[in-house]
């Protein structure tokens, strides 16, 4: 990961490459005046020459000094129009301009105004991450070379806001590793053993894995319905965080852990079949919550669920037209056995009720309707409070990771109708499949419990880059996750 640096100004600095950012129509680019005189008239005959306009994302490369060895112009765009997402934007840009020349350090200030420090972190942190992959022979060249970037702010931030970037970052690269990594490797037993690492030399926390037998005797029939056609063991993995015992909220993230969908006897089509590795991104993410939140030392309580296992067709497979049994007692009628999340969802949400959780969260790559309606832009959220779902909204606002509410009226209720048990599972009418999906984990939601359903069908995984999101795994949402923890921390000292 990148050595991050907080300088006041470029005194006693070097680089491979400094950066200046431009507005358009201004007449001369931001802090300009940081530079020498002969640096700067470099700059402004440069502009004059090329035409340089500074639309957002616009660069321009130009020669540098002894002390700088290279000049890079980005564009802002319009001076009013200047969000947080942009400055996200290039310094993403930026970073990856770094990285196409080879350098090994780069020093810019703070896009626009000091204020986006921490977003100007965040953007390069988002270009930094890099897949190994699984290569015989490496191929260097591919490999980043960017070490270090320092950051230029008058009012530096404090180290502690850079950590606390580093940590959450951290544990957005191990989510993005899990999800990129091939489902013979990532196996629940696999996300067994990572939940063991993160827990181990952490403080107040602990870990306990329910075997399908141990999910027998929970009568966990949902859960074990979808594990029936794999031979790989399927893993409840449970993790508590107890870092405010005084508080009387645990707050609950729940993730769907399917390692491998084939979609059961419902069988996928063969054409990105491949990707269905990715199925288990709501389990990726929270893991990358529960580390970024121990390691942060967030004086939160947080218990994790992760119900982990394949959606395999083998010859003890779950079958349309089957009546199973949840935890809770309702009967499920299995009309799609490809509609797997919700039904191991459906129990790793009575279980972590039973366990004390009142505020959950549950993410889950659910629903391919939600990819028809949103595209790899927003997050769909469906949820039973208000006041709950308004404080996620404002944290992925401040994140960046963009979350759309969708309704849940009990119109929607028709949807999960059965005409033989409780509810079914699917439905053929391809009618407001999203929200059906929703409204079946309802059904496994206390009216005590205040609950989010997350479906990042098509934010956790992107087919090609888009914006400051590069290609693959996103680690989608564990960064509104960690801030809206923050902000339930400061929410609670205010009282």
């Amino acid at each position: 990961m990148l050595t991050i640096r907080i300088k006041k100004d470029l005194k006693q600095l070097e680089s491979d490459l400094l950066c200046i950012f431009s507005f358009e129509g201004s007449k001369q680019p931001e802090k300009l005046d940081l530079l020498d005189a002969k640096l700067k008239k470099k700059v402004l005959d440069a502009v004059k020459t090329f035409g340089f306009k500074s639309k957002i994302k616009e660069i321009l490369l130009l020669e540098g000094s002894s002390k700088f060895k290279r000049l890079l112009l980005i564009g802002l765009g319009k001076k009013n129009k200047l969000t947080n997402d942009k400055v996200r934007l290039v310094s993403h840009l930026m970073i990856k301009q770094a990285n196409a020349l080879k350098v090994a350090s780069v020093v810019a200030p703070v896009p626009g105004m000091d204020k986006y420090g921490n977003e100007a972190i965040e953007g390069a942190l988002l270009a930094d991450y890099q897949f190994k992959g699984l290569y015989q022979k490496e191929d260097k060249d591919k490999r980043h070379t960017l070490k270090t970037f320092t950051l230029l702010q008058k009012s530096p931030i404090a180290q502690k806001s850079v950590d606390e970037l580093l940590t959450v970052f951290d544990a957005v690269q191990l989510a993005k590793d899990l999800v990129n990594l091939p489902s013979n490797i990532v196996t629940p037993t696999y996300l067994e053993k990572t939940a063991k690492e993160i827990v181990n030399g952490q403080k107040n926390v602990s870990i306990e894995v329910l075997s399908e037998t141990d999910a027998e005797k929970k009568k966990m029939g949902a859960f074990l319905a979808v594990a029936r056609g794999s031979k790989e063991p399927a893993k409840m993995i449970v993790m508590t965080y107890t870092g405010n015992p005084k508080d009387k909220n645990i707050y609950g993230v729940v993730g769907k852990g399917i390692t491998f969908d084939s979609g059961g006897i419902s069988l996928k089509p063969s054409a990105g079949m491949s990707l269905m590795k990715t199925d288990m991104a709501g389990s990726a993410a929270a893991l990358g919550a529960f580390k970024a939140v121990c390691s942060l030392g967030l004086e939160v309580n947080l218990l994790v669920v992760i119900a982990a296992t394949e959606n395999m067709p083998g010859g003890e497979a779950y079958r349309p037209g089957d009546i199973i049994t949840a935890s809770n007692g309702k009967t499920i009628e299995v009309v799609n056995t490809d509609a797997e999340g919700r039904l191991v969802l459906a129990d790793a949400l009575v279980y972590a009720q039973s366990l004390g959780a009142n505020k959950i969260i549950d993410m889950a790559t659910l629903t391919g309707a939600c990819i028809v309606a949103f595209g790899n832009i927003h997050t769909g959220l469906m949820g039973n409070n208000i006041d709950w779902s308004s404080r996620y909204l404002e944290s992925s606002r401040q994140t960046g990771e963009k979350t759309w509410e969708l309704p849940m009226d009990e119109e929607y209720d028709e949807l999960i109708k059965s005409d033989i048990c409780d509810m079914v599972n699917a439905s053929e009418a391809r009618k407001a499949g999203t929200i059906m999906g929703g409204k079946f984990l309802e059904q496994f939601i206390e009216k005590k419990t205040s609950w989010i359903h997350l479906d990042i069908a098509g934010t956790s995984y992107m087919d090609s880059a888009m914006g400051y999101l590069d290609k693959h795994a996103t680690g989608t949402p564990i960064r509104t996750i960690v801030n809206l923890l923050k902000s339930e921390i400061t929410s609670r000292s205010k009282k």
